[in-house]
């Protein structure tokens, strides 16, 4: 197999010469790119004859041949080429894999008759030359993986393309890297094959691993052969720590037949490189980009309430993973459980939180409104048309959030995703092309996938908007939060009113926690806000405020439910009220006086329940 060997500042690449012509340059459309400075986009034509190379040159002076200045030229086995600060290399190697090479060899010497011993004595030319083989391929892996290493992100070729050269070179196989020791039950951070039989297999070379040898702290490494899937491979396996954290990489190859040569060391190394270049270059081995700095703290838009349930927490860390991303986000959940908010949030904090945030409701309009609404239209004023710049266009190097997505007509969805797919916005009466990009945040209280399902939202759009999911919980499904949501909302609207109240009652609590809120956050918040204004100075919300269906929701057969589901209501009323002293201990800092005004308490009583809460 011919090949050039391309000896650039940033290492050493090596590119295998097939038939036909190839484009050699700088250029993303070369078939051998040199991103190296001096090589031009297209800076030669090379075609291979039989074991020679013609080359032509696409600007004069620019390349050398053997040290001298050419147009063109042909080169020979050994020829060097020079293209700016590039020397290329043209050799010949064995493009036979090891494994099969060192068949052949093992052939050889059946067919002469010998066993192994006698080959060894009587041929020593052919095992020794497999191995000779087999040695300098493994240096040449190690080559290239340490030229990964010392380029990082800047490398023409990926760790995993690496791998896949090495373990192929070798007749197959798989790279396992694994964030631990194999007595720990270690986390699967890297696994490079061509064959999905080792995607089921991780668990079985583990485990293998761990009969071989104990495998603690420290740097260890060792080969054995073992039977997998019917067939038998070589494993060589290396433990190593780097920034006080254990690794274990594993390498599986067909089993060789070179019986004074074991491969292990050299294995081993590749097991080293991979950390190194991981761990040096990033940190430790995560998923994260280089040189990419730390993720932004979510930034909360004022009203948006987070309470200590379960799901909340969930909703918390959904978003921290996707704030300080430009991905499309889709946000599910009922009317008024606050998707508004969480869109703002997301907003706020990411990359795009210094353009602007422009909201289309999607629904209770026409077809033609939404497109002018979201494309611009063209209107006539008293000199003439004028045009009038839709939210797609104010929505550029920010956030265009689409409520009620799922009412969106179908002949608009084509067009915002026209949008998305090029950037480029044409509204009506546009003079000239705009290349505006933003970020869609899409809420929806329908499941997307059934809208697709159901043909009545576009499958690519669908998929566009929904690079990252968010479910946003209803009121119901959080009853946690309620005291501190209450808290929040009777401290707000007091101010907006100007009217100072005590707190609530717990028979006011009680009713509110039995009561399912069909409208979440926002039947809540008018509640509340009803209630306030209804209220005296200086008296505590109690229950005769509520709205009816509230009340008639918590009376006797809401009770009797109420029982059924959480056990007797002096256990259902001392969870709520333990919630509601806990909380309000911890918006007051622990001030008791300043918590029994906020529950509606004297003192001696709020230290009562303290004890008898043992808070």
């Amino acid at each position: 197999m011919l090949r050039l060997v391309a000896y650039a500042p940033n290492g050493a690449l090596r590119f295998p010469l097939g038939a036909g012509k190839l484009l050699l340059g700088s250029g993303g459309q070369c078939d051998i790119r040199l991103n190296v400075e001096g090589v031009l986009p297209a800076h030669a034509v090379l075609q291979r004859i039989g074991s020679s190379v013609q080359v032509q040159v696409s600007e004069p002076g620019t390349a050398e041949f053997n040290g001298s200045a050419q147009d063109s030229g042909v080169l020979e086995l050994l020829d060097e080429l020079k293209v700016g600060e590039v020397t290329l290399v043209l050799e010949e190697t064995d493009d036979r894999p090891l494994s099969k090479l060192a068949t052949e060899t093992r052939s050889q010497d059946r067919r002469a008759g010998t066993n192994d011993q006698e080959a060894r004595v009587r041929f020593p030319e052919h095992s020794e030359a497999a191995i000779s083989v087999a040695r300098k391929r493994l240096l040449e892996h190690l080559s290239s993986l340490s030229s990964w290493v010392l380029n990082d992100a800047a490398s023409d070729q990926s760790l995993e393309s690496v791998l896949a050269e090495l373990i192929e070179d070798f007749g197959g196989g798989a790279v396992f890297l694994f964030d631990g020791l194999p007595i720990a039950d270690p986390a699967l951070k890297l696994v490079v094959t061509k064959d999905e039989l080792w995607l089921q297999q991780a668990e079985v070379v583990l485990s293998a691993c761990r009969e071989q040898a104990h495998l603690g702290p420290g740097r260890t490494l060792g080969q054995f052969n073992a039977e997998i899937d019917g067939r038998s491979w070589l494993v060589c396996y290396r433990s190593a720590r780097a920034m006080d954290r254990d690794y274990f990489g594993a390498i599986i190859v067909p089993r060789l037949s070179f019986d004074n040569w074991k491969p292990e060391l050299g294995f081993a190394t590749v097991t080293d490189l991979i950390v190194l270049g991981l761990v040096h270059h990033v940190g430790r081995y995560e998923p994260i980009l280089p040189g990419r700095g730390e993720q932004r703290e979510l930034t909360l838009t004022p009203g948006l309430v987070v309470g200590p349930s379960p799901k909340m927490k969930v909703l918390l860390e959904r978003m921290q993973m996707v704030a300080d991303s430009r991905s499309n986000v889709a946000v599910l959940g009922e009317r008024g459980t606050g998707r508004e908010l969480i869109a703002r949030s997301l907003h706020g904090s990411g990359p795009a939180r210094h353009g602007p945030f422009v909201m289309l409701d999607c629904d209770g309009a026409t077809t033609e409104q939404l497109a002018a609404d979201m494309f611009g239209a063209e209107i006539m004023g008293k000199t003439g048309p004028v045009r009038r710049e839709g939210k797609a266009q104010l929505a550029a190097d920010g956030t265009l959030f689409l409520r009620n997505v799922e009412l969106l007509p179908l002949v608009l969805q084509g067009q915002l995703m026209r949008v998305l797919r090029t950037g480029v916005v044409n509204g009506p009466g546009a003079t000239e092309q705009r290349d505006i990009r933003f970020r869609v945040i899409a809420a929806s209280d329908q499941s997307l996938a059934r809208t697709m399902y159901e043909d009545r939202f576009r499958v690519d759009l669908g998929t566009a908007l929904c690079e990252f999911l968010i479910e946003v919980p209803a009121l119901r499904e959080r009853s946690e939060d309620l005291p501190l949501l209450l808290q929040t909302m009777v401290n707000r609207f007091s101010h907006e009113t100007g009217k100072r109240v005590r707190g609530i009652t717990t028979r006011t609590l009680q009713a509110l926690s039995t009561y399912q809120f069909p409208g979440n956050l926002h039947e809540l918040e008018n509640t509340v806000r009803q209630m306030i204004f209804l209220a005296r100075d200086e008296s505590p919300l109690d229950i005769d405020l509520l709205p009816q269906q509230i009340k008639s929701a918590s009376g006797p057969g809401a009770v009797r439910r109420s029982v059924q589901e959480a056990g007797s209501l002096a256990q259902s009323v001392a969870r709520v009220e333990r919630q509601a002293i806990w909380e309000a201990l911890e918006q007051s800092r622990g001030n008791k006086s300043k918590a029994a005004r906020m529950l509606g308490l004297s003192r001696n009583g709020l230290a009562q329940k303290i004890r008898r809460y043992q808070l």
